[in-house]
């Protein structure tokens, strides 16, 4: 009995450490993933536009490394595009990159 007992602790403890861990992670990816929301509802500025280029560079780079990337993965967090400015508009959200068409030379 007490030899079950203690093989019953020795799995438990470290599960509930990885669940705390897990939930940690995620909770870090969440609140990262809702400032960039959450900037990105913000009226037109530089200040604006820098916070949000800013959150969502933290963002990314935190869905890119272990072990948040696999926590990431498992959650579904996807990756938020960056901020691109076109020029003589305020619209910079929303947009992705796309790449440049080259034309060959003969």
């Amino acid at each position: 009995m007490k030899l079950l007992f203690s093989i019953l602790i020795a799995l438990v403890i470290p599960l509930f450490f990885l669940l705390v861990f897990v939930l940690s992670q995620y909770q870090k990816l969440a609140t990262l993933r809702r400032r960039c929301q959450e900037t990105a509802a913000r009226p037109d500025s530089a200040l604006a536009q820098q916070a949000y280029a800013l959150a969502v560079a933290e963002y990314n780079e935190a869905r890119r490394r272990f072990p948040t990337n696999l926590i990431g993965a498992a959650f579904r967090f996807a990756p938020v595009p960056p901020v691109i400015v076109q020029m003589g508009t305020n619209d910079i959200r929303g947009k992705s990159e796309k790449p440049l068409n080259r034309q060959s030379q003969a």
